[in-house]
């Protein structure tokens, strides 16, 4: 038999408003243990964004640990127009190695915006395998 598969999710239906141009942290996956150091651990976010002021498109980054942490996986860039709405997505595969605990952060960044937009609804799930 193999290994058992371990499913994380998060989810938020209220709106996070996002006040600037800069990178912030919109959904939060913690996994309480990674059973060996080949474990693979699979994400996916999806997020619904609303551009801010000014906004021309929108970038979705997993990290580990934080805004800063290491990146997994690329980037995924969305064209938006100012005040537009859209659904997007992002994926990344990661073997975090011999760690009590994992954490990894969906990001995203406005680009161009001058005032708030937000992200509602955000839904993010990691599968550990």
């Amino acid at each position: 038999m193999g290994q058992p598969v371990n499913i994380v999710t998060y989810q938020n239906t209220t709106s996070q408003a996002i006040t600037d141009a800069n990178e912030h942290v919109v959904a939060t996956l913690t996994i309480p243990e990674v059973p060996d150091p080949e474990t693979t651990v699979s994400i996916e976010a999806t997020l619904g964004i609303l551009e801010g002021t000014n906004g021309t498109a929108v970038t979705l980054k997993i990290r580990r640990n934080s805004v800063s942490g290491t990146q997994v996986g690329g980037s995924m860039v969305y064209t938006l127009a100012a005040a537009a709405y859209a659904a997007v997505s992002i994926a990344a595969d990661d073997v975090p190695g011999d760690v009590a605990q994992a954490v990894y952060v969906v990001t995203q960044l406005q680009t161009g915006c001058t005032a708030a937009g937000a992200v509602q609804p955000a839904y993010a799930m990691a599968v550990i395998h």
